[in-house]
């Protein structure tokens, strides 16, 4: 029977190198023998979807969903009324260069603020930023006084709110679950970015085609305001800073230097398709978070953001 067993546990697992448990023994036995395998339910405690079981990360994941597809609904929108307004291509393409451009020349200001002040009242005012954005091109949309370069300036606005909440909105992650279930937070964050990116232009398209660009533009204007209060009504806990402040040059360097002198990160991001790094370094930036000490969590996810 032992010759058995041991058999049955080499062929379902060829690379094991330590004797396991006799526990963990019965259980591959029985499970060869009735063909069947053990499946973790979604809302175990260590299941995909366990960090969903807190209410705090799952208000916020929730909310940021809304808001994620606020923001593609608003960029088809935005692209729409850009081609009523002019047909030079480069114009239309601009439209995205706007609203992505912040992210590149604020990410590692964003990550530093983020780690010097309250990461709740950061996001609060992103948000707002953001928000203000998109009520002032909502309102010239609809008094139908927008122009190109006002679109692009406002398209401009929203995207620095949204350079400004990514840092704290990634760095915070790690205290609305507990550590155990972060790297499952990390993955339901990946998810609810690729839902908004799957879903979020389709349903600006039919948003656009059955009531205009105006319509996309209010659509965002109320896709942000379950967050906002969300993040309102977050009462998080503060911890004293064990470190004196630091000043926003000093702290952008201090995250450019942890990047630069971390093997493992520039050795993870050389190796990934260059179609590939951004995403993964967005969906890796919590595990930084919630691994690196609270002085330097979020600038350094920016800074990794930054060489992807």
């Amino acid at each position: 029977m032992a010759l058995y067993c041991c058999d049955t546990l080499k062929r379902h697992t060829a690379t094991v190198r330590h004797c396991p448990s006799r526990a963990r023994l019965r259980e591959i036995f029985v499970s060869s023998e009735s063909g069947t395998s053990t499946k973790r339910p979604l809302l175990a405690a260590n299941g995909v979807m366990a960090p969903l079981r807190h209410a705090v990360f799952r208000r916020i994941w929730l909310a940021s969903l809304l808001s994620n597809l606020g923001l593609m609904i608003n960029g088809v929108g935005a692209a729409w009324a850009m081609t009523q307004m002019t047909s030079s291509a480069d114009m239309v393409a601009l439209v995205q260069t706007a609203l992505m451009l912040p992210i590149m020349l604020l990410s590692l200001a964003a990550g530093a603020i983020a780690d010097m002040y309250d990461r709740r009242i950061v996001g609060l005012a992103a948000l707002s930023v953001g928000l203000a954005g998109a009520v002032a091109l909502t309102a010239l949309a609809y008094l139908d006084a927008v122009t190109p370069n006002s679109l692009l300036l406002f398209c401009f606005m929203i995207g620095s709110g949204m350079a400004l909440f990514g840092p704290a909105w990634q760095a915070s992650v790690s205290e609305q679950v507990p550590v155990d279930t972060l790297p499952a937070a990390v993955a339901l964050n990946g998810i609810s970015y690729n839902i908004a990116r799957s879903f979020g232009p389709a349903l600006g398209g039919l948003i656009v085609a059955a009531a205009g660009a105006v319509a996309a533009f209010v659509s965002n204007v109320v896709l942000y305001i379950p967050l906002l209060i969300v993040l309102y009504l977050w009462q998080r806990t503060l911890e004293p800073s064990r470190l004196p402040p630091e000043r926003l040059r000093r702290a952008m360097v201090s995250g450019v230097r942890y990047i630069v002198h971390s093997p493992p990160i520039l050795s993870a991001t050389r190796r990934l398709p260059s179609s590939s790094r951004a995403s993964t370094c967005s969906t890796a930036s919590p595990t930084l978070a919630g691994a690196l000490p609270g002085c330097i969590a979020a600038r350094s996810s920016q800074a990794c953001s930054m060489i992807c």
